[in-house]
């Protein structure tokens, strides 16, 4: 007779334990359609233990990214990144995806409903990355009200 093992998937948390939650904030976030300025909607925080983001629209879709801050143009000034990592430029309010990895200039500008992840009408999202978030609708007119992002975000 065989004896079987059945192995867990998850982190050993004696070795790498989980932040336990001890605050969360609530808030909503308006959103612009995307073909304006995305909309930052978490900062980056190493503190963060979970985020959920929540769709409150009736009808439109939202899009979002997790994306590194900066105001400079990497395809322009060498930045260093790994394949399909996105940089949002601030100054020029324009979102960038690393083409291979190093320190260089190979990033392509794309729109984000085409890199993104889409959160259907009154449909949510659980994230857990600490990198800032943004996101816009998908509606390429301003939508009147405007499509609001519910948040919920603890931290440890």
């Amino acid at each position: 007779m065989g004896v079987f093992f059945l192995y867990a998937s998850f982190p050993n948390s004696r070795n790498k334990p989980r932040p336990a939650t001890t605050s969360a904030f609530t808030y909503q976030v308006p959103l612009k359609d995307y073909t304006q300025p995305l909309t930052l909607i978490a900062n980056q925080t190493s503190n963060r233990t979970y985020i959920i983001v929540k769709n409150l629209d009736l009808a439109n879709n939202l899009w979002y990214v997790y994306a590194t801050t900066q105001n400079t143009n990497p395809s322009v000034v060498p930045t260093f990144g790994v394949v399909d990592q996105l940089v949002y430029d601030t100054s020029t309010t324009t979102l960038y995806q690393k083409q291979d990895v190093g320190n260089n200039t190979n990033w392509l500008p794309v729109l984000i409903q085409n890199v993104g992840e889409r959160i259907e009408p009154l449909q949510s999202a659980s994230l857990e990355s600490p990198q800032d978030i943004y996101a816009a609708t998908d509606s390429a007119i301003p939508v009147v009200p405007a499509v609001i992002a519910g948040i919920d975000e603890g931290t440890g």
